[in-house]
């Protein structure tokens, strides 16, 4: 069964990736805890730094960070020595909110799969129906005070 919940998260986090190697950053997204929090922090690398250098962009400090925080459903984000373009944190933003959506879907999934709730069409078998006139049939002997005669024959002789 493909896990539609997993590659949806996969592909909005390949694209955050995207966004931060565009932007020399790195990102790290923990599901495993509560809050739940993405956290952005610049590429300390020789090679991240180098590029910074040559490209002339903003700087961020080593001890920079950003980290996006969902608790109780609502992001709120701390900021500390981090410079980054309007554009750049709209996108980072708007990419923590799908990302913080996606892993509620998919931390659902694996929970309903744990529990074996989720209908697997392919090993559920449908009851057999029966024809209406069969079904009749059935309640009608079910009941062992219901004197069969009496409804075949209309309404008891008197007298």
């Amino acid at each position: 069964m493909a896990n539609v919940e997993k590659d949806c998260f996969d592909i909005l986090f390949a694209k955050l990736q995207g966004i931060c190697d565009a932007n020399h950053l790195i990102c790290r997204f923990r599901g495993d805890r509560y809050p739940i929090t993405l956290t952005i922090v610049p590429d300390t690398s020789i090679d991240g730094q180098m590029s910074m250098i040559e490209e002339d962009q903003h700087f961020n400090g080593k001890d920079s960070s950003l980290v996006f925080c969902f608790v109780d459903g609502s992001l709120t984000y701390r900021i500390k020595g981090f410079t980054l373009p309007e554009t750049t944190m709209n996108k980072l933003k708007n990419m923590a909110k799908k990302l913080h959506h996606a892993h509620l879907d998919l931390f659902f999934r694996n929970h309903m799969e744990s529990r074996h709730l989720v209908d697997d069409d392919a090993n559920e078998e449908t009851p057999d129906v029966l024809p209406e006139d069969e079904l009749w049939q059935e309640e009608a002997t079910e009941d062992p005070e219901v004197d069969t005669d009496e409804i075949e024959g209309g309404a008891p002789d008197e007298g």
